[in-house]
């Protein structure tokens, strides 16, 4: 009887949708699409405002693209911010797998540590470059967010959280690949098609 969020409906956000209605969770998106994704998905995905998702969700799936750009309309970056967040029901599961810099590293270990949320899975950080630096001992930083990702990498290796963290390979496995060479192809036959532009 657990209530499900997946912010993000796009075809990752659908996937991960189709998967928690298969294994009988309810399901909720929020997408500020909703109405071209509804039309899209024939009316099969219940869309809710963010305020009702976040307040009526026991797990939370963050799978927007991330949009840097504070001038357009789909800028993320935070969106997952304390006082959001804070509007959760206790015991949230947290789940980030798009982009770290949506979902502040720092906001969600003290809310782990406050007990607000129970559980964090993320196979995503803010500043993934300077991230690796820091893991690989080739860089130091104060920075917040970097040393609450170094935090959580940490105690997922020990198992002395209930923080899961796995390695960004979605794009690796053999259906991606032939994803990623079908649409290649059909973009090649598009510009041929289209005068080389």
């Amino acid at each position: 009887h657990k209530i499900a969020a997946v912010f993000g409906a796009g075809k990752i956000g659908k996937r991960i949708h189709d998967l928690f209605q298969a294994n009988d969770l309810t399901v909720q998106c929020v997408d500020i699409r909703q109405d071209y994704l509804n039309e899209l998905y024939g009316g099969s995905v219940k869309f809710v405002s963010p305020e009702t998702a976040i307040a009526t969700s026991d797990i939370i799936v963050n799978a927007m693209n991330l949009t840097r750009s504070k001038e357009r309309r789909m800028y993320n970056v935070g969106y997952f911010s304390r006082e959001f967040l804070a509007g959760a029901k206790d015991n949230l599961i947290f789940i980030n797998v798009t982009r770290g810099e949506i979902a502040p590293e720092s906001v969600l270990m003290d809310l782990y540590t406050s007990g607000k949320i129970k559980g964090i899975g993320v196979d995503v950080f803010s500043n993934e470059v300077r991230f690796a630096g820091m893991l690989n001992g080739n860089i130091e930083s104060d920075q917040q967010d970097l040393k609450a990702a170094a935090s959580m990498v940490q105690r997922s290796f020990e198992r002395t959280a209930n923080i899961y963290v796995q390695p960004h390979q979605g794009f690796n496995s053999d259906i991606a690949a032939l994803a990623k060479a079908t649409e290649s192809i059909k973009h090649v036959i598009a510009w041929f098609k289209n005068g080389k532009r």
